[in-house]
């Protein structure tokens, strides 16, 4: 199986932190009806003259063998564009789960 973590910046140019987290949501159970979880973090970079600290969602996203690949770069690119970023990291990662 495979883990897809996909990182949303919520600071935007064209929507404020609460409209930006809201297109993450909804988009999250657009692409990924079947299920998602969804984590908070703090992104953090340096700027010009200042460090950066940025609420993150992070939507993760399981692929298992058998019910067909989830719609990542789809998701990545509807929120790229929605929310005005310059890029959205996904990361995907093989992994082994045991459901119990």
């Amino acid at each position: 199986m495979k883990v897809h973590r996909i990182f949303c910046g919520l600071q935007s140019s064209q929507l404020d932190e609460a409209q930006t987290e809201i297109l993450v949501r909804d988009l999250a159970m657009k692409h990924f009806p079947n299920g998602h979880t969804i984590y908070e973090a703090e992104g953090r970079w340096k700027g010009s003259f200042v460090v950066l600290d940025e609420r993150t969602l992070i939507v993760e996203v399981w692929e298992v063998a058998g019910f067909g690949q989830p719609a990542i770069g789809r998701f990545a690119l509807d929120y790229k564009d929605g929310a005005f970023q310059e890029s959205v990291v996904i990361i995907s990662t093989e992994a082994e789960a045991v459901a119990i």
